[in-house]
Parts: structure tokens; C-alpha cells; sequence
């Protein structure tokens, strides 16, 4: 019963101060919109970001040949460093290395398909390569693998705009494109894939030979290109400083140049985009907390007022007995109440907005969700702007003098 009291004297106190209350709700509506969708699209955004490295190739090590900055026992600086398959071969037998492969580009070629020739990137691979890129074929096909290097087939998995550009609405897969006016039986299309944009145009754009029947075909001996997971990723870095010096020693290069040998590190890419979607979580939810705080001196405000008007009203009641705490209590329930209207319209305008993301899909943003972690932390920031904002006007109401209070004009 006295509850609902609270609750109709609240509503009472909304319509006699109108313009004040609109003004609080909107500053406490804004504030928790913005904690709300600044943490929901902070964290759509790390899981987008997550799955692109992941699609990448998850804890892989990717290097590539260089060339020397630094002149080497006697041996002249500005020489190019060059990898085999044999040196893939020595990266597997480190027992620190779980997996390893190779792949060699040739640039943009020639790629036939009846009467339609259209430039393409062309490129051969060992199937621990594709494997570790996370680089598979979509259903109904098949990658590169171990058989085809071994028997040095003739055959292609081809991206997804090498199938539309040649092939149009037509299955690619059983049919026959030409490479060097060679004939290459395409065996799988590129499964779609979220992926740093550079790295999905290129695969998209891409059609992948096994890496014997390319280094036969262009007559090449070198590979481009070596990706490897370690077996222990809290060791990884002593990993990567072993074959660098490795590589150092049977290349003939000094192993602090670091122009030698070019390093993509992606064991630790989970941590770095954690740390970096926290930051931006941390900033964002500043800002929604600055807002917040102006709107709970809006409350504040707001409560000073309607101490004032009912000062008569608080006399009465301290002289029927009514205790001090009680009254301290009934602000700061409306207080609350005040944070907790402006936090409902605040949740429904975010799930909305996200709701609208999601449909719209904006590239990179990921989907951005009001979650239970989102909602949490909202509501908390939303008790303390409420603890504090009615606590000072509370304290002041239930401090008043029964006298001077009933003598309050």
C-alpha cells in the first residue's frame, strides 16, 4: 500500500514539474542509450574482429623471404633470401612445430574457360598451407591435398569471383580451365570466409594449384611463403627466435636484420584485440558514464526542487511522527524511480537501434546485441546515478526542522 503512495506521489511530483522532468528523463534516457550501444557495438565489433583473424588462420606464424640489409661474412648486403620446400621440411621436424607448409605466387595469369580468358592470380600449395590459412573448399568440393602434390595432378580450387567471372551461373566443379594453356580439373570453389579485407579479395580472386604441379609448370625452385603453428604457444616466441637464427645460420644472414625475413605473428592476435576492444569498451563507456552524470545531476536537481515545494508537506509528516528515515527513503525511491523510467526508455531505443544494425548488417561492425554482460554493467552505472543523485536531496528533506518546516511558505 505504501508503495503504490510512493508510486502516485512520484507521477504527482512528473506533472507539476514538466519541463524538469522531461529534461532529467531525456539526459538519463540518452545516457544509458549511449552506455548501452557503446558497449554492444564495442563488443559486436572484438567478435568481428575475432573472426577475421581467425578466419585468417588461428595461432599461425606466417614469414616470407626477405632480402639482406646487412653485409654477412664477407657476403654483400642486398641479397635476396630465398626459401625451398626443403626448408618447410626442416620447419616440421622442430619439435615445437605441430604444422607446416608452403606456397609459391606467380602473379596475375592467364585463367581460360571456354571462350572467356581473364587475368587471375595463380598460386601453387602444399595442403598444410591451405589448412593452416583456414582455406577450404565449400560443399559438393574439395581442396588441395597430399595426393595431388604426390602425383602431381592437374588440379584447381578456384575463389568465388573466379567461378562467377568465368563460369557465371554454371557449376565449376568437374569442369576444365586452362593455366599456360595447360587444362586444370576444378575440384572445389572457396568457402566464404569473414577475413581482413585485403587477404578475402585476394583468396576470392585466387585460383590455388598443387605447389609440385606449379613449380613444374613455371619452372620455379623458391617458395613465397611459409605458415606454421606451434605445438606450445606460451613458448612461441623462443619458437620464432630459433628458426630466425636457424634460418640465419643456413641462409648466411645476420639474425638481428630484420629486413631478412618478414614476420606475421598471429598466435597472440586474440590478446591484442582483446586489449584493444577493451580500450575502446573503457572509452566508450566514459563517455556514457560523463552522460550520465550530468543527467543525474538533472535528478538531483529535479528532487532539490520538489524538497522545496513540499517542505510544508515534510513538517506535517515529521509532526505526525512519520520518522526521518522513512522520508530520506521516499526520495530516494524517486530518485530511482526517475533512473529507472530513463533506463526502460534507454534499453528500448538500444535493442532497437541494434536491431536495425543487425538488419542493415554495416560492413565491420559485427551484430550488436544488448547482452546480459551490456545490461549488467548499465544497471549498475544506472544504481549508483540513482544512489547518488537522490541520496544529498533525501538527507536534506529528512534533516528538516518540524517547525521551520510547517512555517514554510
Amino acid at each position: 500500500m505504501y508503495l503504490k503512495l510512493l508510486i502516485i506521489q512520484f507521477f504527482n511530483d512528473l506533472l507539476q514539474q514538466k519541463l524538469r522532468a522531461f529534461l532529467t528523463l531525456f539526459g538519463l534516457t540518452w545516457g544509458t542509450t549511449a552506455i548501452m550501444l557503446m558497449l554492444a557495438i564495442g563488443e559486436a565489433n572484438k567478435n568481428q574482429m575475432l573472426k577475421q583473424m581467425q578466419a585468417f588462420g588461428q595461432n599461425v606464424v606466417s614469414f616470407w623471404p626477405g632480402w639482406a640489409s646487412k653485409s654477412f661474412k664477407g657476403l654483400n648486403k642486398y641479397r635476396r633470401i630465398k626459401f625451398t620446400l626443403d626448408d618447410v621440411n626442416l620447419i616440421r621436424k622442430f619439435p615445437c612445430v605441430s604444422k607446416a607448409g608452403g606456397k609459391v605466387n606467380a602473379g596475375n595469369r592467364e585463367v581460360k574457360y571456354l571462350n572467356k580468358e581473364i587475368a587471375f592470380s595463380v598460386c601453387g600449395v602444399e595442403p598444410d598451407w591451405t589448412d593452416l590459412r583456414n582455406i577450404q573448399a565449400d560443399n559438393g568440393g574439395r581442396g588441395i591435398n597430399k595426393s595431388d602434390v604426390i602425383r602431381k595432378r592437374r588440379v584447381a580450387l578456384i575463389g568465388n569471383k573466379v567461378k562467377d567471372e568465368l563460369f557465371g551461373k554454371k557449376k565449376p566443379i568437374g569442369k576444365y580451365i586452362y593455366v599456360l594453356n595447360s587444362p586444370f580439373l576444378v575440384v572445389g570453389v572457396l568457402r566464404p570466409k569473414y577475413e581482413a579485407s585485403f587477404f578475402k579479395e585476394m583468396n576470392e580472386d585466387t585460383v590455388f594449384l598443387p605447389i609440385s604441379t606449379f613449380m613444374s609448370m613455371f619452372n620455379r625452385n623458391y617458395i613465397d611463403n611459409i605458415a606454421y603453428r606451434p605445438s606450445n604457444l606460451k613458448k612461441n616466441k623462443q619458437t620464432l627466435t630459433s628458426l630466425i637464427h636457424f634460418f640465419a645460420r643456413i641462409k648466411s644472414f645476420d639474425p638481428d636484420d630484420k629486413t631478412a625475413i618478414g614476420v606475421w605473428d598471429m598466435t597472440d592476435s586474440d590478446k591484442f584485440i582483446g586489449d584493444f576492444s577493451l580500450g575502446l569498451q573503457i572509452f566508450m563507456g566514459v563517455v556514457g558514464i560523463f552522460t550520465m552524470t550530468v543527467a543525474a545531476i538533472g535528478v538531483a536537481n529535479i528532487m532539490n526542487v520538489i524538497v522545496e515545494e513540499r517542505t510544508k508537506e515534510i513538517g506535517v509528516k515529521m509532526a505526525l511522527g512519520i520518522k526521518r528515515y522513512i522520508i530520506m527513503l521516499q526520495f530516494v525511491f524517486e530518485s530511482f524511480m526517475f533512473t529507472l523510467v530513463g533506463g526502460i526508455f534507454g534499453l528500448l531505443i538500444s535493442k532497437l537501434v541494434c536491431t536495425g544494425l543487425r538488419i542493415m548488417e554495416v560492413k565491420g561492425m559485427g551484430k550488436p546485441e544488448v547482452t546480459v554482460y551490456v545490461a549488467v554493467i548499465t544497471t549498475v552505472v544506472l544504481g549508483i546515478a540513482a544512489l547518488l543523485a537522490g541520496f544529498f536531496p533525501a538527507r536534506r528533506a529528512s534533516k528538516l526542522d518540524p517547525v521551520e518546516a510547517l512555517r514554510w511558505q
